[in-house]
């Protein structure tokens, strides 16, 4: 999956959601992206076809289970190439933006070790949790295989900290 998508220039570099392919500036955001328009583009793979599923089903109960309401997704394969590729401190949705509410970000690297670096660095400051220190708002995530992260969209301020080796993400925002 990974390596044929890239040298098939199917992914393209950052275009924001909008149609462009502008955003270059790699200093803060080294990743290429492929929007995921339709499950069916990964029918002859069948773990991702298994994991647009399962993503599916996520939203379907959430709906049910939390009365979540949420009618749209919009999901994207990232691939940082290594190198100190990186992704800068952010939220997913603005005031006034789009109105994504919960971010969940699926991990595809078999085979991650911490020193690859890459890490999903999330920053819970803003969280009003009384009696911690500094360090402790702040909490980094590797990016190993299988593992799913869901969190709140205008709420959770995170960065993709430089990786070494190419590095994959699944990242579904649902509305």
């Amino acid at each position: 999956l990974h390596y044929p998508l890239r040298r098939q220039r199917q992914m393209c570099i950052r275009d924001r959601s909008r149609g462009e392919k502008s955003w270059v500036d790699e200093k803060i955001r080294g990743d290429f992206i492929l929007w995921v328009h339709d499950k069916e583009q990964f029918s002859s793979h069948l773990k991702m076809y298994y994991v647009l599923n399962k993503i599916e089903q996520l939203r379907d109960e959430l709906n049910r289970s939390c009365n979540f309401q949420c009618s749209k997704t919009q999901i994207q394969l990232a691939c940082y190439p290594g190198h100190g590729s990186k992704y800068v401190r952010h939220l997913d949705s603005f005031i006034g933006g789009t109105n994504r509410r919960i971010t969940a970000l699926y991990y595809l690297n078999t085979d991650w070790k911490k020193e690859d670096g890459g890490c999903l660095r999330m920053y819970l400051d803003h969280m009003n949790l009384k009696g911690k220190e500094k360090n402790d708002l702040v909490k980094d995530i590797e990016p190993i295989a299988d593992r799913l992260l869901l969190f709140q969209s205008r709420r959770i301020e995170h960065e993709v900290l430089p990786t070494s080796k190419q590095r994959f993400s699944l990242t579904t925002w649902f509305y």
